[in-house]
């Protein structure tokens, strides 16, 4: 990936090399650690990486498996950086979302690149599928209930890993946007009563005027007699 490109090329650099006094074995293990930790905050593999994660906490003891273990810390550190990747929702409101609204509109634009180039457009990136307040709720409450939550329930189970503030902003924002789709739809519902009663105001008008015409032209007509 271009991250891992990045980083290595930066690491060629004399003055930046923080690896140089390993041995060469020693830094072939870094360089591959580093390479499938980076691999591992890919959405793709998140489900694969849950399961193995919750099934590996099942078989341990006391919830603390044994780190000695090369697989077991490789996952053990794939998991927590892919935790810190989607930990936007585990913030306080007010950052949280003012990193949504920036993360949404670098979606929204690689999208409209997409739709320019007759290419699919990616899950999520279709602005023209967010379009209201609820379009976008609905997004995240999916992005927070169905994928940052589970992870980290299934990471705050290691026995010494506390994840009661993260939890804590998970649930909060989570309310937060439900609290937001409650109100959206009572507008909605309000909107369309209203619209209505406008209509059945406009129809018992239309049907006053219908009336006053007839009775005038009745007039007109017997006054001509």
């Amino acid at each position: 990936s271009m991250h891992i490109s990045m980083v290595f090329q930066i690491l060629s650099k004399e003055e930046c090399d923080i690896f140089e006094m390993l041995t060469g074995d020693v830094s072939r293990l870094v360089r591959n650690l580093m390479v499938d930790m980076i691999l591992a905050t890919d959405m793709a593999v998140h489900g694969l990486h849950l399961t193995e994660f919750e099934n590996m906490i099942d078989a341990s003891d006391d919830n603390r498996p044994e780190m000695s273990d090369p697989a077991t810390s490789k996952l053990i550190l794939q998991v927590a950086l892919h935790a810190v990747d989607i930990s936007n929702p585990a913030k306080d409101w007010d950052y949280y979302i003012k990193w949504t609204d920036r993360v949404l509109s670098e979606f929204h634009s690689q999208g409209d690149q997409e739709r320019e180039l007759g290419l699919p457009i990616s899950p999520g990136f279709d602005r023209l599928k967010m379009t209201n307040i609820k379009q976008k709720a609905a997004g995240q409450m999916f992005f927070i209930g169905v994928l940052v939550k589970p992870l980290y329930e299934a990471f705050g189970k290691l026995s010494y890993v506390d994840m009661d503030e993260p939890m804590y902003h998970l649930e909060q924002n989570l309310a937060h946007w439900k609290q937001i789709v409650e109100k959206f739809d009572k507008e909605e519902k309000l909107k369309e009563a209203l619209a209505l009663e406008t209509d059945a105001k406009d129809v018992e008008y239309s049907d006053t005027e219908s009336e006053d015409e007839e009775v005038e032209g009745g007039a007109s007509n017997g006054a001509g007699g």
